[in-house]
């Protein structure tokens, strides 16, 4: 947990690693927002939407959770839809496309950014603990734009931290075998950010009812 008024800091098991599952698409809508609000990339521009995008390396599995998937090789579609499809249905060829043509494919520059970030080297793209999601939805809090609204309004929202929060929640789920994730910028009076990471097939309730316990505590 991170306060975003002082800064302030609370954890268990903050550094211990997970496998991100679909937290991990946190560095590719972070850089994707940096690119856009820079103006450095149009996120209205129509770009095609092609198989390259996932044989680079650090690419999310073809089909699996989102949208994109079921559109024809070929269609056009702007940065901002697929943020938004990123973030509201945790798209994974959409996290793709961000990567190949805002992120610039995971490059060096990319991963220096996240790694200053994160406070380490960060160079498995799957793999992170807790503080690293932390950290991540502190930068986009701070960076502000459309992906906070994005990502305040997922297919999501009704489980895991969000589901008894009275108050906007911006969020990032990730589910992959017997692990359970979510991590949230919660605007409560004093904003927060939470970061759960879980193993052995807990429940999202179990998340949920710890999200509320500590809303509870800092409203």
């Amino acid at each position: 947990m991170i306060s975003l008024v002082d800064g302030s800091t609370a954890q268990i098991n903050g550094n211990k690693q997970f496998h991100a599952a679909s937290t991990g698409k946190l560095p590719a809508l972070y850089y994707t927002q940096k690119m856009i609000l820079e103006k450095k990339v149009d996120g209205n521009k129509l770009l095609t939407y092609t198989d390259a995008i996932n044989q680079m390396s650090g690419a999310y599995m073809r089909g699996g959770a989102g949208v994109l998937q079921s559109q024809p090789y070929g269609k056009k579609f702007s940065l901002n839809t697929i943020m938004n499809w990123t973030a509201k249905y945790s798209d994974n060829q959409g996290t793709n496309f961000l990567a190949y043509y805002a992120s610039n494919k995971y490059d060096a520059a990319m991963k220096k950014e996240i790694s200053t970030i994160m406070g380490r080297n960060w160079t498995a793209l799957f793999y992170v603990n807790a503080k690293d999601n932390a950290m991540m939805l502190e930068a986009i809090y701070n960076q502000g734009g459309k992906l906070i609204t994005d990502m305040s309004n997922t297919v999501y929202d009704n489980q895991r931290i969000p589901k008894y929060i009275p108050v906007q929640v911006a969020h990032k789920i990730g589910d992959v075998n017997d692990l359970r994730h979510d991590a949230g910028i919660i605007y409560s009076k004093e904003p927060y950010v939470l970061s759960v990471l879980t193993q052995n097939y807990q429940s999202y309730e179990k998340i949920s009812v710890l999200s509320k316990k500590i809303y509870d505590i800092l409203k």
